[in-house]
């Protein structure tokens, strides 16, 4: 990965939130219920972003307590900024399908996102404003309420991921 690139990092499986150290956890399919060893902390996720080369890094995660990985920040609103100058910004965004919450199997984010994506005719488009385009038809469809936001400490500079359509 060089400092053109984009990079997304897509999850969806189960994740656990411990309420009583504050540290949120990506479980793989091979960890084991209370045995930490193979367990991913949001720590470690954001220690690989914040030192990839990528100009953009996109975190998607489809997993019960997703949104941990925002605990230890302030979600701010992004100023506008212009295509281009968001494209040239180095990115660290995180998208999750809910907060410290359970997620269902069945996908209504990942459906949703995946549709959005497919649906869309612009030229350009933004994480924020795909972000914002999901929400409603999740938060409609499921008992979630999707998370999206800059990962703290991770060499955000308050650009955004694009995802440029194919003609």
């Amino acid at each position: 990965i060089t400092p053109s690139d984009n990079m997304l990092i897509f999850y969806a499986g189960h994740g656990n939130w411990d309420e009583k150290n504050s540290i949120g956890y990506w479980l793989p399919s091979d960890a084991a219920a209370r045995v930490l060893d193979n367990w991913l902390m949001n720590s470690i996720i954001t220690k690989f972003v914040s030192e990839s080369k990528a100009r953009h890094t996109l975190v998607i995660a489809d997993a019960c307590f997703g949104g941990s990985i925002f605990r230890t920040r302030a979600l701010k609103p992004e100023e506008e900024k212009s295509m281009a100058e968001l494209y040239m910004r180095t990115s660290r965004k995180a998208m999750t399908s809910g907060d410290l919450t359970e997620v269902p199997d069945e996908s209504v984010f990942v459906k949703t996102f995946v549709q959005k994506l497919t649906d869309n005719r612009e030229s350009y488009l933004t994480t924020e404003n795909l972000f914002f385009s999901i929400k409603p038809s999740v938060v409609n469809q499921a008992d979630l309420i999707p998370q999206f936001g800059t990962i703290k400490n991770s060499g955000d500079q308050r650009g955004d991921f694009i995802f440029f359509r194919k003609k």
